[in-house]
């Protein structure tokens, strides 16, 4: 397989409501789609989208990166098995940041999946289930919080997350216990502090609150504190997050209360790392979950068929974030449905990418 082209597109699409990141709240998603082209006339999408105040490129340097690679994979010829083309694209002479290499890496393996007609997520797994089930992200931007629970129960999914960590703690454990009171028993719930307490503080908000169907506690330390022990003094379980930028899945061994590890490929890791984790996790009796960073349609549906491929069936994965765009790159917005992205919908719709929507920048022979 060899790229013999690569068109380089910007997108700008407005959010039903504000992602909060350092600085002012944004109001858009913006990011870069690629297409690239092989040999024998295919075509292919991905998608670069740092997140503004968050990742470590900005849109300019995005630009710039997303060329490094263009010379060399040219010259190269590319594996044709996912795991093989993943691993030469992470040995190119180019050091590039999360959300870039996630731009080839998803072009490269569309690319492979047109080359053999075969969807994604059979190239990982002969058997993928027809459906990814997905946890609804709760923000308390549009109503209170416990409404929004109760309205997203309604609308079928089976399980909600909701950040805690961003209020005062007394605050987040009686948000939280009013959101319990309101769960059928097939519902569950995640909560995810992005590293805003300290030890004693953790342990003060496990033990206010009561276990019931709580799935996990997702990275509710600051860094300096011991996520080991906070399992070991109050029964919790915990996921993994930010803490896998710091870890390598051949030298990490898990500890006594962590059941989840959350991959964020695009911004925490590159596609590459979270297949790593990702069997690092099964191999130990730990559960995967692929999130998205408020991506577009196409890497969107790219990652239910990574997911569908590789993480348990019927385990809710992050894939929500998409419902956040009031808007697409796509001709036909995907459709989440009782709490479900439904591959052969994903499958018809993902590479049909609004040229009108998009702003070419450049095309490399």
């Amino acid at each position: 397989m060899k790229v013999e082209w690569l068109r380089i597109y910007h997108y700008r699409l407005p959010l039903t409501r504000p992602l909060s990141v350092p600085g002012n709240p944004h109001w858009e998603r913006e990011g870069f789609m690629l297409e690239i082209g092989d040999e024998e006339g295919r075509t292919a999408w991905g998608e670069a989208a740092p997140l503004p105040g968050l990742s470590s490129e900005n849109s300019a340097t995005t630009f710039r990166l997303l060329l490094q690679p263009l010379q060399f994979l040219k010259a190269a010829s590319l594996p044709e098995t996912p795991h093989e083309l993943l691993e030469q694209l992470a040995r190119t002479p180019f050091t590039l940041p999360p959300g870039v290499q996630f731009g080839w890496e998803m072009a490269l393996l569309n690319l492979l999946s047109a080359r053999q007609g075969q969807p994604l997520a059979r190239l990982f797994n002969p058997n993928p289930p027809a459906e990814v089930v997905l946890n609804a992200l709760l923000t308390g931007a549009d109503q209170p919080l416990p409404e929004e629970a109760q309205r997203l129960i309604a609308a079928g999914y089976p399980s909600l997350k909701i950040k805690v960590g961003r209020r005062p703690l007394e605050q987040d454990i009686s948000t939280v216990r009013k959101i319990q009171s309101l769960l059928p028993d097939t519902i569950t719930l995640r909560l995810d502090a992005n590293r805003a307490w300290s030890l004693e503080q953790a342990v003060w908000f496990c033990r206010s609150i009561a276990p019931r169907q709580i799935e996990y506690l997702e990275e509710p330390l600051q860094p300096q504190e011991s996520l080991a022990e906070l399992p070991r003094r109050t029964g919790c379980s915990l996921a993994l997050d930010e803490s896998l930028q710091e870890l390598r899945p051949e030298t990490f061994r898990p500890f006594a209360g962590l059941t989840t590890v959350v991959l964020k490929p695009g911004f925490i890791l590159t596609l590459g790392e979270a297949l790593r984790w990702t069997a690092w996790s099964l191999g130990r009796g730990l559960r995967p979950v692929f999130s998205s960073s408020f991506y577009a349609g196409p890497a969107t549906a790219f990652l239910a068929e990574i997911a569908a491929a590789l993480a348990p069936a019927a385990f809710p994965q992050g894939l929500d974030p998409y419902r956040w765009l009031a808007d697409d790159v796509l001709e036909d917005p995907l459709q989440i449905h009782r709490g479900r992205l439904h591959l052969a919908d994903c499958r018809e719709k993902a590479h049909r990418v609004q040229q009108n929507k998009l702003e070419l920048l450049g095309e490399f022979l």
